[in-house]
């Protein structure tokens, strides 16, 4: 099992306002963007989060310590940064296809 102290987290804030933690699960860097694979922390009691979901969001930096996190404008671009995820991932998780 991992040490919490070696697992990231990113709060975001959702469509109504409330904050949103985050397990930052992979940064991938391709096609001369970053994105971030996030899924809900193991321990999450939101009636929301669904077990195993990944959500993949590209990465901007905005300067200093400050970052900007957007959804993907195609479909395509989303299952291109998911194939790599599981690419890279594919030792960790046992992906349903």
């Amino acid at each position: 099992m991992e040490d919490d102290d070696l697992i990231e987290y990113l709060i975001l804030t959702d469509e109504d306002g409330e904050e949103v933690e985050y397990e930052i699960l992979l940064k991938i860097d391709m096609n001369n963007k970053h994105y971030v694979a996030l899924t809900y922390p193991l321990d999450d009691e939101d009636e929301e989060a669904e077990p195993g979901e990944v959500e993949i969001l590209q990465e901007i930096h905005l300067g200093d310590d400050e970052y900007e996190y957007l959804t993907l404008e195609t479909d395509e671009e989303l299952q291109q940064v998911f194939e790599e995820f599981k690419r890279l991932m594919k030792d960790e998780f046992d992906f349903l296809d």
